[in-house]
Order: C-alpha cells, then structure tokens, then sequence
C-alpha cells in the first residue's frame, strides 16, 4: 500500500526552507523531500513540484484559481471568526494574508479526523479553479472553507500563500529544476532544464522522468506546437565598439531591434496560435496574426509584432492599447517581423546554426506587405558596418540593433553572450533601459500633493525570489500618469516589506507597495552604492538621473530587469570607462 505524502510534510519543508537565504541549502531541503517522495509516493512527485512553484497549471494553459483579494479575507474572516476590516488592518502591518490566517486559528475548527494529503489539497484546488458562472464566487469560498477547516496552523498558512500563487520564501523556479535533479542522484542539471525548456509542463516531465528515467529524457521531451517554448535572450550591450569586440572573430548578424511585444507563433493541425514572451495564451488578442498563416505544415517562428500604420512603424504604448480579448475590431494594425524559426515540418531546429534557421524560414514564408515580413538584418565584418545599421533602425523608428553569431543556437529561456542587443538610448550612457518593480512611494509636495511625488524601485533577484532597491525616481511623469499610479499602487501599500532586500535604513519611502508593477526606466549611468541593495548586500547597483519611460504591462515582476544582470551592465561601463582612460 502507498503512504501518501500529507500536506503537512509539505509544509514544514516549505518552513525550513523559509528560514534560509542560502541557495545551496534551499536545493538539499527540497532534493532530499524529492527523494523521499520518489520513493514514497511517487503519483503525487507532479503535485508537489507544482504546488513548490505556487501553480496547479502549466504557464501557458492561462488557467488560474480565479481568486481574489477579496475572496482570501472573506474566507479567512470566516475560518478564524476575525471580521474583514481587522484583517485589513493586519495586512497593512504584516503584508502577510498567510500569517494572519496561522496565528488566528481556532483549535476545534481544524479538529479533523482525517489528516489532509498533498493530492487532497492540489485537487481541490483545481476544483476551486473549475468554478464559473454566477455562484462561483461562493461555491470558491465554501471550499476554500472546507480546505481551512481540515488544515493546522502550519498548513493554513501556505493554503493561503497557495491560493494566493505566493509562497514567498525564495523558491524560484530553477531552484525547484535543480532539486528534481539532485533527486535523481545527477549534478548535471542541464538535462533537466533543457527537457522542461522544450517541455514546460511539471506534470509531463515528472511522467517522463518516472516512466522512462532522466537518461532518456531528451528523447521524450521534445518542442510540440502549441505549447511555447520560453524564449531566447540576448545580453545588453551600451558601446558599439565593445558590441563588436564580442563578435568580431566569428560572422555575425546585425538585425532591427522592434519596438513591439515579442510574439510566439505557432501553426498545427491547420490552427494558428500565438504566444507572448510569458507563454500567455494571446491568440484572441491577435485574430489578424492568426489568420495569415494556411500552411499545411507545422511551425514554430519567432517574432516581434508591432504596431504598424501607412507603412510605418508605431510606438509600442499604441500596441499595449489593443484588447486582449473579444477582439472584434482591429483598432491597431499589427505587422508581425519574423526573426528565427525553431520548429518547421515535424522538427526540431534548436541546435542548427542561426544561418540555417534563416535560411529556412525565409525559403519557406513569403512577406505580406504590411502584415508579415522578415527582420531586416545583413552580416556585419566591421564596427561601422554597425553604425550603418543602427542608423538606418534608428531612422526606421526602431529600438536599435541586435547583434547575433550566425553559428548560434536557439537556447530556450538562456540570455546567450552570442546575442546582443543595443538601443539606441545608449547614447545617453546606459546601454539598455532598465524594467524595474515599484516597490516604495513617497507622497508629493507643492504640486503633487494629493498623488505620490516619487518612487522606490527594485531589480528582482532571480535566485532569491526577493526584490532589490536600486533608486528613487520622480523625474519622466505628467500629472495624469501621477494620478493613474497614485490609483494603481495605493491597494498595494503594506507596511511589511517581506519581499523587499534593503541594505540602509534611511531607505525608508512614506509607503511600501507590494510588488506587481513594472516600469521601464532610463538612467545616466549606474554606480556602486552602499545604501541600494541591487545585486549586494554590501555595496549594491544604483541608477543616477533615473527617468520614467513607459509602464510595461506586458511584463511580470519576475520578468523584471534582474540583478545578475545590471552588476553585467555596471561591469562593462566600468571596463569602458578604463578602456577610455588608457586609450587617452
């Protein structure tokens, strides 16, 4: 007979992992729970693994539990008997819907004869996710309630953070890679990662790795249309010069970078679908995009769709206008740029070189004038070869270029040193602007009394999971932007900055907001600081002159700008700044 795993094993793991910051530490917690559930109870591997990533569903199927804040202190106000405006005022001061259901449990309501299994939790769950229409609402709460009510004080605490999609404990995804491998007694991680890159569904991998071992795994996990790949990123480059001292020993591209929203497109069985960066679901958003394509093949291409009018390119604030549902008529006209295929004809293209990717994508499409066409991109030998194309992609209303090795392969989700991007703000001294989380708000005086006057902005520690301050911003707003976040961030205020790394107390905004909202940023240039904690505890990353660009709300402050990579960028204007001297 199987001896399930409880969900209160879970949740003490997820406790002492709570208690530690150290990465290596974290990893042997959660292997050695992985371990034991391989040998245990292995059905459930799948559901725990899903549950240690605060999800139920792979990314790209869209489907959440539907709950809300509202929903969260309802049936916390019912499970601890505390009434709605007093978890409220708790939240303010702790920031922490989990901690407040934990210390405020009544003993005889979890009094349950029946002691809660990790399957229990993870199927019920999806049930909550299951409910629509009219009664949903309550039909959530009630068995959210049912949940509660068989739950310790432990166990309440991560059920809240779970229907919440929060653990908030510093679990970050390949955090959770790692420890599956680890579990399958091998060091070598890459095997994983590539598999769950090719194949980002937990439910799958752990089928495969259970049926068929980590050694055929590759053989198995293999790109299959209509399910999205994570995408390849390029490094930041802020010198033309220094750009080209990366690639000048091997031949190499230099593309158009679009301003537009990255786009996945993927073509099956006669249907068409399109992704974002994030792997959300955006086929209703673009029904121009999908019905272009009548190709009895299938495909995966990888593109940049931009708003586009008279046969110019738009700024990308008119495409984040478009509706991403119900479509019913195209307001913004969108031009899909192709720039890589990476499945074409029942194969996999990742490992071939960028030049014969190209060469197949643009031997088997043909542009549509205004609709579909290719990149624009010649093969560069020089730096001035750069400049002609950065000029030519700046006139063109383009970001910049980027600057790609044709041998290169497609490495899903990896930000490869043989691409690079440079826009043309690097003139301004920072190579790349910089997505980066609010996470503070100063209140405004004189003319911005009545919205916030400034604002704390963090990177996101990717290995962590925590947010890192690297300035204070109040410069780039109009007043109408200044009163739509002043509406936007005042439901976030907390009082307990529990996701918030800061080096200095005197780092101390009026309010501290709950991340969730991303905005692009420019800055002069970047330094060390001892009192922001962008990418150290010690002497961190901070920006000078930081201005407002844009908001992104395609972006998700896990997709933030991280802090590995502005200590890159810190680095390299250091190395110029050196180069310079020498050279004067």
């Amino acid at each position: 007979m199987v001896d399930k795993i409880l969900f209160l094993d879970l949740c003490k793991e997820l406790e002492k992992i709570s208690k530690t910051t150290k990465r290596l530490e974290i990893q042997s917690i959660l292997s050695q729970f992985f371990k034991i559930v391989k040998i245990k109870d292995p059905n459930s591997l799948s559901s725990i693994v899903f549950l240690c990533n605060a999800s139920l569903y792979p990314e790209y199927l869209n489907t959440e539990m539907g709950i809300g804040e509202h929903i969260i202190q309802q049936a916390i106000s019912e499970g601890t008997g505390l009434s709605v405006k007093t978890i409220k005022q708790k939240f303010v001061k702790s920031g922490d819907y989990g901690v407040i259901a934990m210390d405020n449990r009544v003993n005889q309501l979890f009094a349950s004869k029946k002691l809660l299994t990790v399957e229990d939790v993870f199927n019920n769950m999806k049930r909550i996710s299951f409910e629509t229409g009219k009664n949903s609402t309550n039909s959530k709460k009630n068995l959210m309630l049912q949940l509660m009510n068989a739950c310790s004080p432990l166990e309440t605490k991560y059920l809240i953070r779970l229907f919440e999609s929060q653990l908030k404990i510093g679990l970050a995804l390949q955090t959770i890679l790692i420890s599956i491998s680890l579990a399958y007694d091998e060091s070598n991680f890459t095997i994983i990662k590539s598999a769950y890159n090719k194949h980002p569904d937990f439910n799958y991998l752990i089928e495969m790795l259970l049926v068929h071992g980590i050694e055929k795994l590759n053989i198995f996990c293999k790109i299959t249309p209509g399910i999205p790949i994570k995408p390849m990123l390029a490094h930041p480059h802020k010198n033309l010069t220094k750009a080209f001292s990366k690639f000048e020993n091997n031949k190499f591209l230099s593309e158009f970078k679009y301003d537009g929203e990255r786009v996945q497109i993927h073509h099956f069985n006669g249907v068409t679908k399109v992704f974002s960066r994030n792997s959300e679901d955006m086929t209703e958003k673009f029904p121009d995009i999908t019905s272009m394509f009548l190709s009895e093949k299938s495909f995966i291409i990888d593109a940049e769709g931009v708003a586009f009018s008279d046969g110019k390119i738009m700024p990308f604030q008119l495409l984040s206008t478009r509706k991403r549902k119900n479509v019913e008529k195209i307001e913004v006209a969108v031009c899909v740029f192709a720039f890589d295929i990476v499945f074409f004809d029942s194969k996999e293209l990742l490992d071939m070189p960028l030049s014969e990717r190209r060469e197949i994508l643009r031997s088997n499409f043909s542009e549509i004038e205004s609709k579909f066409q290719f990149a624009i991109g010649y093969e560069c030998n020089s730096v001035e070869d750069i400049e002609t194309q950065f000029k030519n992609a700046s006139e063109g209303n383009c970001e910049g270029v980027m600057l790609k090795s044709l041998t290169s392969t497609y490495q899903p989700s990896h930000r490869s040193n043989s691409w690079g991007k440079i826009k043309k703000d690097y003139l301004d001294a920072v190579g790349d602007s910089l997505d980066l989380v609010v996470v503070g708000a100063f209140y405004g005086k004189g003319k911005r009394t009545g919205n916030f006057g400034g604002f704390l902005l963090a990177t996101y520690n990717d290995e962590t999971t925590r947010f890192e301050p690297c300035c204070k911003i109040g410069t780039g707003f109009s007043d109408e932007s200044l009163k739509l976040f002043y509406d936007q961030l005042s439901p976030k205020i907390t009082s307990n900055p529990s996701q918030i790394d800061f080096n200095d107390k005197s780092i101390h905004p009026d309010v501290w907001i709950l991340p969730h909202y991303v905005w692009e940023v420019k800055a002069a240039s970047l330094s060390l600081s001892p009192i922001y904690s962008a990418g150290s505890r010690e002497k961190g990353i901070s920006l000078r002159f930081p201005r407002f660009l844009n908001e992104r709300t395609d972006k998700k402050p896990e997709d933030a700008t991280t802090s590995n990579q502005i200590w890159r960028m810190y680095n390299e204007s250091v190395d110029e700044k050196s180069d310079d001297a020498e050279f004067n």
